[in-house]
């Protein structure tokens, strides 16, 4: 009774009444949504530490972030450019720059855009595979030498093991089942009749070792998954026919998965070079799918960005002020 009661003296509203209504409810959202914001942006414009005895001035940090990628000849710059613009969002200053391969678009100038743009701390997130490869020092240099002291640098791990990496392989793998990987009914190879093959570039000697450990990680993890099985979980690198080799001594359906960040003529000439043939014939499965294909890359930067104090590795003021 009380809500038939409710109903009709809502129903007997002018609707002038209904219109204030309406607009005290526009103002209380915009009100609350002003509030969280501001309490939002407070959050990541920090003050690190209390006034000490011997510096009267705390430091008012300005947030921003530099995500770095190797960079490459082709089309590979314009692809993660076109990730970064579309897929990233963060709620503080952000650019992209290339160790390699654009001289437009260097780490010493995204620096100094974000100078511009009153940043202090500038949080780097390396958009590599491999976080202790041939190209680290390189980073770390070119961060050290651009940043000059003036501006202090943290930079984070690289995309490594992450259980969000594993969950791109593994997803990548099912859509390489076909039809709809989470029904039964609807699907052309079963997981448990495949085998998910992810591809990486690998490194040098001296650093190989560290691309074996992260993959070795990955795969416990594809295979701990509770929901989904492949017959057999494998990786490999370029060189050699590796990848040949790995889909002929497949025990399942092979489905070959690219470990890398972006797709460029370079992997995909080596990628239809080894297996083209199995490709085409069906004895294999291949889409060309990378990791900045999948929603988790631009996840895993925004992840990197907000717990970036549990996740940095390198500071170029660490001697300074620790990290």
């Amino acid at each position: 009774m009380m809500r038939s009661h409710l109903f009709f003296r809502l129903k007997r509203l002018s609707m002038s009444k209904v219109a204030t209504l309406l607009i005290v409810f526009m103002l209380i959202v915009a009100f609350a949504h002003d509030l969280i914001i501001g309490i939002y942006n407070e959050n990541y414009t920090t003050n690190d530490g209390a006034e000490d005895a011997n510096d009267v001035d705390n430091i008012n940090y300005n947030l921003g972030v530099l995500v770095v990628a190797h960079g490459m000849l082709g089309q590979w710059n314009e692809r993660v450019k076109v990730w970064f613009n579309e897929e990233v969002f963060l709620p503080v200053p952000a650019e992209l720059a290339f160790l390699e391969y654009s001289p437009g678009q260097t780490i010493e100038s995204a620096i100094k855009e974000l100078e511009d743009e009153g940043v202090n701390r500038i949080i780097a997130i390396p958009l590599f595979i491999c976080g202790n490869s041939s190209h680290t020092p390189e980073v770390y240099e070119a961060l050290e030498d651009a940043a000059g002291g003036e501006v202090e640098v943290l930079c984070t791990r690289a995309m490594d093991d992450d259980p969000l990496v594993a969950e791109i392989l593994l997803e990548h793998g099912l859509k390489l089942c076909k039809g709809n990987p989470y029904d039964p009914r609807d699907t052309n190879i079963k997981p448990e009749d495949a085998t998910l093959i992810f591809y990486g570039h690998g490194d040098a000697e001296e650093w190989f070792q560290n691309w074996v450990a992260i993959a070795d990680s990955l795969k416990r993890q594809i295979e701990n998954n509770h929901t989904f099985h492949f017959k057999e979980v494998t990786y490999c690198f370029m060189g050699d026919d590796n990848l040949k080799s790995a889909v002929e001594s497949a025990s399942g359906h092979p489905l070959v998965v690219p470990w890398m960040i972006a797709r460029s003529s370079y992997s995909e000439t080596d990628i239809r070079k080894e297996v083209g043939t199995y490709i085409l014939t069906g004895q294999c499965e291949y889409d060309g799918q990378y990791l900045i294909d999948h929603p988790n890359t631009a996840e895993w930067v925004e992840k990197m960005f907000y717990d970036y104090e549990n996740n940095t590795v390198w500071s170029n003021q660490v001697n300074q002020n620790g990290v």
